[in-house]
C-alpha cells in the first residue's frame, strides 16, 4: 500500500530498467574508469570543476539502488549480479587511481583530497537525502534523467580515488579516512532508497523487515565516528573563531594585520594552532607570541601551542628613469 498517492513506475517496469542498468557490461567499465581517471586527476589539481563532472558519469549509482529494490521485492538473483557489479566498480576504482596516483606522484596532497578525509555525520545526511531523492528519481519516468544530479550529491567516486590515493602514498589514517567516507556514503544510499521505495510501494518480499534492520544497524555503527568527527569539526572551528578574536580585538600588534588563515593541527598533543598572516612581521616578537598562547590556553583550557607563519609583502614603486 502506497502511503502517498504519487504516480509512479509500474514495478516489473521499475525492476527490469534497474536490473538491466545494474549489471556488469562494458559500458559500466568503461564509464567507471573514465570517471575514475577523471576524478583521480581532479582531485590532483585540485579543481572541483573535474571532480564534479567525474560525479555525472560514475554508474556506482545505479547498482545501489538496484541492492535497494531487489532486497525488497525479494530478487535474489538480480541482488547477486548488482553485488557483484557494484564490487568491480570499487576495486576497479581503487587499483585505478592508486596506479594513476603512483605515477604522478604528487609532493603533498590537495585541499580536494584532504577535504575526502574528515568524514562526519553532515556527510551521512547528504548520503541519506541523496539516497531518498535518486530513489524517487528513478521511480518518475519524467524525472529519471536527473539522476546525474543526485550523483553528484552524493559523490560516490572521488571518495574511492582519495582510498586509492593514500594506499600509494602509504596514508594509514586518511585511508581509513577516505574509506569511512564512502561507505558512509553507501550505506546512507542504501538505507534511505530502501525506505523510499517502500514508502512509494515497491516491495513484494514478506521479510523486507530483515533488510531495514541489517542496514539500520550498519548505519547505526557508522554513526559513532561520524558524530566524533563532528565534535572534533565544531571544536576546531570554535578554536579558529577564538584564535582570530583574541588576534584582532585584543591585541594591538595584530589589529592592522591581515590574518590569511588559522591552521589546527588535529590528533597531537599539544594541539598546534598556526594563524597565517600577510605582513613583514618585523614588529611581532617571540615575548607576543608567547603572550597570545597563554592567553589561548586560558580562554580554552586546551594544551596548545601557537606559532605564526608571515607571508611576505613586497611593494615595488615606479621610478623615474
Amino acid at each position: 500500500m502506497k502511503v502517498f498517492d504519487l504516480k509512479t513506475r509500474n514495478l516489473a517496469t521499475l525492476l527490469s530498467e534497474i536490473n538491466e542498468e545494474a549489471k556488469l557490461k562494458l559500458p559500466f567499465i568503461l564509464l567507471t574508469i573514465f570517471s575514475c581517471l577523471i576524478a583521480t586527476l581532479g582531485l590532483h589539481l585540485n579543481n572541483a570543476s573535474v571532480v564534479i563532472g567525474a560525479m555525472i558519469i560514475a554508474p556506482l549509482m545505479q547498482p545501489l539502488l538496484a541492492i535497494s529494490i531487489e532486497g525488497l521485492t525479494g530478487d535474489l538473483e538480480n541482488l547477486k549480479d548488482a553485488v557483484i557489479t557494484i564490487t568491480v566498480g570499487i576495486i576497479t576504482s581503487i587499483l585505478i587511481s592508486a596506479l594513476l596516483s603512483l605515477v604522478i606522484n604528487s609532493p603533498e596532497p590537495t585541499a580536494e583530497i584532504i577535504a575526502r578525509t574528515k568524514p562526519n555525520l553532515l556527510d551521512l545526511g547528504v548520503a541519506i537525502f541523496a539516497g531518498a531523492t535518486g530513489a524517487y528519481v528513478r521511480s518518475q519516468e519524467k524525472l529519471a534523467q536527473t539522476i546525474g544530479g543526485v550523483a553528484i550529491a552524493v559523490a560516490l567516486m572521488p571518495p574511492l580515488c582519495v582510498v586509492g590515493y593514500e594506499i600509494a602514498h602509504h596514508d594509514i589514517n586518511s585511508t581509513i579516512g577516505s574509506a569511512l567516507l564512502f561507505i558512509t556514503n553507501l550505506n546512507g544510499i542504501l538505507l534511505a532508497s530502501c525506505i523510499t521505495f517502500f514508502i512509494l510501494g515497491y516491495h513484494r518480499f514478506v521479510q523486507t523487515w530483515k533488510w531495514f534492520v541489517s542496514t539500520a544497524f550498519i548505519t547505526a555503527l557508522i554513526v559513532v565516528p561520524l558524530s566524533f568527527s563532528l565534535v572534533d569539526l565544531y571544536k576546531e572551528s570554535k578554536l579558529k573563531r577564538e584564535v582570530k578574536q583574541v588576534l584582532k580585538k585584543e591585541t594591538k600588534t595584530f589589529k592592522r594585520i591581515e590574518i590569511v588563515e588559522v591552521r589546527v593541527t588535529k590528533f597531537l598533543k599539544p594541539i598546534e594552532v598556526t594563524a597565517v598572516i600577510r605582513g613583514d612581521g618585523q614588529s611581532i616578537t617571540p615575548y607576543q607570541v608567547m603572550l597570545i598562547e597563554n592567553l589561548l590556553k586560558d580562554r580554552t583550557k586546551e594544551n596548545i601551542t601557537f606559532s605564526i607563519e608571515v607571508i611576505p609583502t613586497l611593494s615595488i614603486m615606479s621610478g623615474e628613469p
